[in-house]
């Protein structure tokens, strides 16, 4: 599957912030671009061509894909893992 598959499912974040009030990265760092809202819209950037991938959204990617806390959670029912682990293989291939 490419991470363009997963289109559909960066478009039904409703942007609640519930993954931001389960994210253990985002109180240590109080970054909204570690949460799981913050990743995906900025996935959504690249794959529109609005922001190039850089090795802080890969970091970014990488530390949010591991503790599931938000998916469990996710009133729009995105999968969030597999969409991750996809974006982190098409993003390392891009730097």
């Amino acid at each position: 599957m490419s991470l363009k598959e997963y289109e559909n499912q960066l478009y039904s974040c409703s942007r609640c912030g519930l993954c931001q009030k389960n994210c253990e990265i985002f109180e240590k760092t109080r970054l909204e671009n570690v949460t799981a809202r913050g990743i995906l819209l900025s996935i959504y950037g690249v794959l529109k061509g609005d922001i190039p991938v850089d090795e802080a959204l890969l970091k970014n990617i990488i530390y949010c894909k591991n503790c599931n806390q938000c998916q469990e959670i996710c009133p729009s029912g995105i999968d969030l893992k597999s969409l991750l682990t996809e974006a982190e293989a098409e993003f390392k291939t891009k730097l």
